[in-house]
């Protein structure tokens, strides 16, 4: 063999063991570590303000006409300043107002969740008849019975006519309208929880919004009848009442007698 040709195949070999070397390293080698990608970030939206809130007094159940507040009754709630009525009692004007309006008495209804306000309210001490009652008008109770009001139905603040119902000796019956449209400031029946579910209680006198004249009038009647009924009234048909004329000025002319209405017509 000549000695070109030795040297060709020399250098041959040299070339595949460097390939062979380069090929296994390229094998073994890790593959590279993965780079993080770099986004570029939106910008993020405001978070809401907050909801400013104030501590409003509320009660925590039902409370009808006439109750007196107890601290049990009364609790502070938050609720969002923005809606807070200048009526509602707030913790940060009056942080003793539980305490100053207990055994005050409501003068209207009250529902649970309802924020108290003073102007549904009477005052510690004073009477709540005569601050709901009209300038003028007077309140007089009068005697009843459940078969009397409407079988429990007449309620403070509706509307009934006053009827009396009268039995002669030989057993007639008679009726007479005494007074029309009358409203009712209070009556004695009250609800409690029996065994059943709730009940309620039919007491024996109502107390109506009267004029002077009136409470003369009903005052006789009272003593004249056998019993007095209240008719009550649908909502649509109340109206107001014209004032009766002083006795002195009536036709009958007679201050002993009670003026009944029949039929349209005037009788002693």
């Amino acid at each position: 063999m000549k000695s070109s040709q030795i040297i060709v195949l020399a250098v041959a070999l040299v070339a595949a063991i460097g390939a062979g070397i380069l090929a296994r390293n390229f094998i073994a080698a890790p593959e590279p570590a993965p780079q993080p990608q770099v986004t570029q970030s939106q910008p993020s939206e405001p978070a809401p303000p907050p909801v400013k809130v104030e501590e409003v007094l509320v009660v925590t159940e039902p409370i009808g006409v006439g109750e007196a507040l107890t601290v049990e009754q009364m609790r502070w709630q938050e609720w969002p300043a923005e809606v807070v009525d200048p009526s509602y009692i707030t913790k940060a004007n009056e942080p003793n107002a539980i305490d100053k309006l207990k055994q005050t008495t409501v003068r209207v209804p009250l529902t649970t969740g309802e924020p108290v306000r003073k102007n549904r309210l009477v005052g510690f001490g004073k009477n709540y008849m005569s601050s709901v009652l009209p300038k003028g008008m007077r309140a007089l109770a009068v005697r009843i019975s459940s078969e009397s009001t409407g079988g429990g139905f007449v309620l403070p603040n509706d509307y009934v006519d006053l009827m009396g119902v009268r039995k002669a000796e030989d057993g007639t019956i008679t009726t007479n309208i005494i007074l029309e449209n009358v409203r009712v400031l209070a009556i004695d029946q009250f609800f409690k929880q029996g065994p059943d579910g709730p009940q309620n209680s039919i007491g024996q006198t109502a107390t109506l919004e009267l004029s002077p004249e009136e409470v003369k009038l009903v005052t006789v009647a009272q003593q004249t009848y056998d019993q007095l009924s209240l008719v009550l009234r649908s909502v649509k048909d109340v109206g107001v009442r014209p004032p009766l004329p002083p006795l002195t000025q009536r036709e009958d002319g007679q201050s002993s007698s009670v003026r009944l209405i029949k039929g349209g017509k005037s009788s002693n």
